[in-house]
């Protein structure tokens, strides 16, 4: 998110829970045995750690495992998508000011 931007973590939550919860665990714990990574640890994510790494997995999907978000979801809930997975692992304040 650019700097000073609000980022409602709460409906992320929400867009989480509907549409990511089943691979990667309701707390984002991940499921290994289907290639969903751990979402709780920036370390153990797969293609890479950074917001808008995170957002170009999201919309556009990887390698036939992560399916694209952005034809189900548009823009804006990848926007709140990604902010609240970012906040999995890091804290709010570095969430709120990316």
């Amino acid at each position: 998110m650019p700097e000073g931007t609000e980022v409602d973590l709460n409906a992320g939550s929400q867009i989480y829970a509907q549409n990511c919860s089943v691979c990667h665990g309701a707390n984002g714990q991940g499921t290994p045995a289907m290639g969903a990574p751990k979402l709780t640890s920036a370390a153990g994510w797969i293609y890479g750690s950074t917001l808008p790494q995170l957002q170009q997995t999201i919309r556009h999907g990887r390698n036939g495992k992560m399916p694209a978000q952005e034809p189900y979801l548009g823009n804006d809930k990848v926007h709140l998508l990604a902010a609240y997975v970012y906040s999995l692992s890091h804290k709010p304040e570095q969430v709120a000011n990316r």
